[in-house]
């Protein structure tokens, strides 16, 4: 059975209609996606990624924490909340000695209520990878690089 809602006098009613709806200053904007963070961008479509040639290797939906980020002819750089946080560029660097993900992985769980992403850009493609949780960076841009 059906609760009886409580009824309103005319007075309340009244006092009601009168009632501002302009926000207040301290309304918080509300996301329409229930509990991800505005700046959340949904992951690239598998058929959507661009490769480049066949002997560039493939571009990822989940990057690899132990990829190199590297800077030369292309390269990588990580961004927090849309500013530069990180981009090498050494010249005449070996191979182990770029830095890894991981290491940017460790910085952003210690502050993860941000928008980390990580962009590559090479000669014939290119992407961006943004940071959904707990070691995962997945792929949300693709593009066929700068070439």
């Amino acid at each position: 059975m059906r609760k009886r809602l409580p009824k309103i006098t005319k007075e309340e009613n009244e006092m009601s209609k009168q009632m501002s709806l302009k926000p207040t200053g301290k309304s918080i904007p509300v996301d329409c996606k229930v509990g991800k963070p505005a700046w959340f961008v949904e992951p690239i479509k598998k058929e959507k990624i661009y490769h480049g040639c066949l002997n560039c290797g493939g571009t990822e939906q989940i990057l690899d924490l132990e990829t190199r980020l590297y800077f030369g002819f292309g390269g990588w750089t990580i961004t927090k909340d849309g500013e530069l946080y990180f981009m090498d560029d050494r010249k005449d660097v070996e191979w182990e000695d770029w830095r890894q993900l991981k290491e940017i992985e460790a910085e952003a769980s210690k502050d993860p209520d941000h928008d980390w992403r990580a962009q590559f850009d090479s000669p014939l493609r290119g992407g961006q990878y943004q940071r959904h949780g707990e070691g995962k960076w997945v792929l949300i841009e693709s593009n066929q690089g700068f070439a």
